[in-house]
C-alpha cells in the first residue's frame, strides 16, 4: 500500500494506517519507527510530551491579589459556618495564593504588609462597609469572623468571581 506521500507501508505500520486512515504527515512517518506507530495505534494516538522544568529556572511569581480579588476566596473559606480568626484566614490564603516570603517582608506606611492590608479590605467589604450594606460575614468578636445567611446565598449563586459591585447589587 502507498499513501498520499508515496511511502511504501508494510507490516504493523500498514495495519496501523489502515485502522487510522492516514499517515498524518510525511515527517511523522519518517520520524517514528514502525514499533512506535504500532504501539500508538493500540493506545489511541501519540502520547503528549511532558514539559520538563528547566534547571535553575525560577517559577513565575504569582501577582499579589488585591482586596477585591480576595472577596470570593475569603467567603469560600468561611463557608463551613465555623468561626475563623483573621490570622487563620491570612495563613490559609497565603498558602492558597503562594505568597512569597519576600512579599511579606515589605511593609506599608501603617506597618502592615500589602497582603494583610488587602485581606482587611476584603473583610471590611464583606462586612458591608463602607455604605452599611447587607453583611456577607459577621465579626463575632475582635478579629474573629463567621459567614451569614446572606453570604451563603451569595455562594449558592456559584459565582466564578465576586466584585464590590456584586456585593452592592446583591444586597
Amino acid at each position: 500500500m502507498r499513501n498520499r506521500f508515496n511511502l511504501k507501508l508494510t507490516g504493523e505500520a500498514l495495519k496501523f494506517f489502515q485502522e487510522v486512515g492516514s499517515v498524518g504527515g510525511k515527517e511523522r512517518a519518517k520520524k517514528y519507527s514502525t514499533e512506535q506507530l504500532s504501539r500508538w495505534g493500540k493506545l489511541g494516538g501519540r502520547p503528549h510530551k511532558e514539559k520538563k522544568a528547566q534547571p535553575g529556572a525560577a517559577a513565575k511569581p504569582v501577582p499579589m491579589p488585591n482586596g477585591e480579588a480576595l472577596l470570593l476566596p475569603v467567603l469560600k473559606l468561611l463557608a463551613d459556618g465555623l468561626e475563623h480568626s483573621s490570622q487563620e484566614i491570612r495563613e490559609r490564603l497565603r498558602v492558597q495564593f503562594k505568597i512569597a516570603s519576600n512579599e511579606l517582608i515589605q511593609r506599608l506606611e501603617n506597618g502592615k504588609t500589602a497582603f494583610d492590608s488587602n485581606i482587611d479590605l476584603a473583610l471590611a467589604y464583606l462586612q458591608g462597609a463602607p455604605q452599611g450594606r447587607s453583611k456577607a460575614i459577621n465579626r463575632v468578636s475582635e478579629k474573629v469572623y463567621r459567614i451569614t445567611n446572606h453570604g451563603n446565598a451569595i455562594l449558592r449563586r456559584n459565582p466564578s468571581a465576586l466584585t464590590i459591585k456584586d456585593l452592592q447589587s446583591w444586597s
